[in-house]
């Protein structure tokens, strides 16, 4: 049964990469519009430089190229990380269900759940951008900048601390090499999900 077990948590594996693999080519166009902002967000990411900096929104209301990509590069994080928040969502409730691997993960799902935590403020953030950029005529001068900086280090610190991910990927396939995956189907689901978001973050 072990044997059979191992095999199975390998396909599952393997599958995972190769699904993270083609999400990974499709969201390269979007890694490229990130590429193309860096030189412009380098301009507005250190806080001090953004607190005395009064001049990004009449930037982005003189170029409409530059807004666009503004809008673009924050949907589309925005959009990303309202699906993170269901994955982790999922994994939590998941593996509360089941008291056997909870005996000895509960600090790695405390961990995910203030992952958890802190990825609702970056979202009310990166919301908060998206909003002014649309209604980017009526925001105010003086807190745009401010409002842009923010969401910019909630998306930073969507990867700094994300490495519970990783740490509750392991711990499943542990847990699953010791007994019978067919009796935890959504955990493997959640591993697969957290195995993909790793794959798609590398990218």
């Amino acid at each position: 049964m072990k044997s059979s077990a191992k095999i199975l948590i390998g396909v599952v594996i393997a599958i995972s990469f190769l699904v993270g693999f083609f999400i990974g080519i499709t969201v390269n166009s979007q890694k490229t519009d990130k590429q193309e902002l860096a030189g412009t967000f380098g301009k507005y990411l250190d806080s001090e430089v953004v607190d005395n900096n009064m001049h990004l929104r009449a930037d982005l209301l003189s170029n409409e190229v530059m807004l666009n990509k503004y809008r673009k590069y924050y949907n589309f994080h925005s959009s990303s990380c309202v699906k993170l928040c269901e994955d982790l969502d999922f994994a939590i409730q998941t593996s509360e269900k089941i008291p056997e691997y909870m005996k000895g993960s509960s600090t790695i799902i405390e961990n995910v759940k203030q992952y958890r935590l802190s990825l609702q403020k970056t979202l009310e953030d990166i919301s908060l951008a998206n909003t002014s950029l649309q209604q980017i005529s009526q925001s105010n001068e003086n807190e745009f900048p401010k409002v842009i900086n923010n969401a910019n280090i909630g998306i930073a610190q969507i990867n700094d601390k994300e490495n519970c991910m990783p740490t509750f990927v392991e711990s499943v396939e542990k847990f699953i090499s010791g007994n019978n995956p067919y009796k935890y189907s959504d955990l493997i689901k959640a591993h697969d999900m957290f195995a993909i978001n790793q794959l798609v973050v590398a990218q």
